[in-house]
């Protein structure tokens, strides 16, 4: 499993160059986008040992809002998280969609929604 856990890892960082491409948080565009979004892991898990992360839009302008960057900060975040706390036995993710507006959907793109929950299904890693 773990073989095939790291091959399907990597293909799919090949494949979806928009997810893990120009990954310096450093970047000004980075910094811009991580002001669109909070994403929050949760400091402990839960009973059964699974992660917890809080999502939510910050900046109702949905100008600003661009997921597959959002979806490279989440990703950013989530293997910081798993090299400092571990493995866990899942992960709960909490959308909050309070100022998640119609034009904020709009701009997802199905491809690009369908990309990243094939690698959250598939990559294991989480």
């Amino acid at each position: 499993m773990a073989k095939s856990t790291i091959d399907i890892y990597y293909t799919t960082k090949t494949h979806v160059p928009e997810f893990f491409a120009n990954r310096d948080p450093c970047s000004a565009n980075l910094k811009e986008i991580m002001k669109v979004c909070v994403l929050q892991p949760l400091p402990k898990p839960t009973n059964d040992n699974y992660g917890v992360i809080y999502c939510r839009v910050v900046d109702t302008d949905s100008s600003n809002f661009v997921f597959s960057e959002e979806v490279k900060i989440f990703d950013m975040n989530m293997m910081l998280w798993l090299m400092q706390e571990g493995t866990q036995e899942g992960l709960i993710i909490i959308l909050d969609m309070e100022d998640f507006s119609f034009s904020h959907f709009l701009k997802l793109g199905v491809m690009t929604v369908k990309k990243f929950l094939y690698y959250l299904q598939v990559s294991k890693l989480f």
